[in-house]
């Protein structure tokens, strides 16, 4: 009789994952406003050359299926894959497709367990926060940062993620959980999953829905710069050259 599915099956051909510890980080884009966490996962993806190192049970998601984009690997990309450099502790869990709206809560729980099952280090989402909604008090920065549940400053100070308490906290006095995040899809219910191990937090970002492939650079940027990861520009994916967002009009329409 044939076992429960797994939520993360490792591809035949990739790295695995070795040896992962306390310097270990699984980036984990949110599907959320201007799908700019999923732009910028691609920009990591390509830029650090990360492999497939498996896929995630698609049950949850909206069925989505694609050629992969310009990737070594052959075969189809499906609605979650997990990319990785083990040599650099780092993992990108890319979503293409949102979770079903019965299936949320078990999502959660199942991609929990796969967190701390696998032994990832460090979780740090990636969401982006409707730019409309912003409120006088948060006209300083596009930038925010959110603590998970049972994370704290003191148990992320000395981790990969440390830097990401420099920016200013999203919800200012407010529990990170409790918080609405406008447009950030599931970002409130993974920030408010228990566990204080591994430690997790978000990257807030808003933006406007519209072209966002500048607003991804931006967030890849500043992931760079909270993990000190060290690049020389941004490789984008080969199918951004080919009307992502629609056909140019010809413009000898017009005269």
């Amino acid at each position: 009789m044939q076992g429960p599915r797994p939520f993360l099956r490792l591809s035949n051909q990739g790295p695995g994952l070795p040896n992962l510890g306390p310097s270990s980080v699984l980036i984990l884009p949110v599907i959320s406003a201007g799908n700019v966490s999923q732009l910028s996962a691609d920009l990591l993806i390509h830029t650090l050359e990360l492999q497939r190192v498996g896929v995630c049970d698609p049950t949850y998601h909206v069925p989505v299926l694609g050629s992969l984009d310009g990737l070594v690997d052959a075969g189809v990309t499906v609605p979650m894959e997990l990319f990785g450099s083990p040599k650099d502790n780092i993992y990108v869990l890319q979503q293409r497709s949102p979770v079903l709206k019965d299936y949320k809560e078990e999502f959660v729980q199942k991609l929990m367990d796969m967190i701390q099952s696998s032994a990832f280090g460090n979780v740090l989402y990636l969401v982006g926060s409707d730019l409309s909604t912003r409120t006088d008090a948060q006209m300083s920065s596009v930038y925010y940062h959110a603590l998970s549940k049972d994370t704290t400053k003191g148990n992320i100070s000395a981790t990969p993620l440390g830097s990401i308490v420099d920016l200013p906290a999203f919800a200012g006095g407010v529990d990170a959980q409790d918080a609405i995040i406008p447009g950030a899809g599931l970002a409130r219910r993974l920030l408010s999953a228990p566990g204080s191990n591994p430690p997790r937090a978000a990257l807030v970002q808003f933006v406007a829905e519209g072209d966002n492939i500048p607003d991804a650079h931006a967030m890849a940027a500043m992931v760079a710069k909270v993990l000190k990861i060290e690049t020389q520009g941004w490789k984008q994916p080969p199918s951004w050259n080919f009307g992502m967002y629609g056909t140019p009009h010809d413009h000898e329409l017009f005269g």
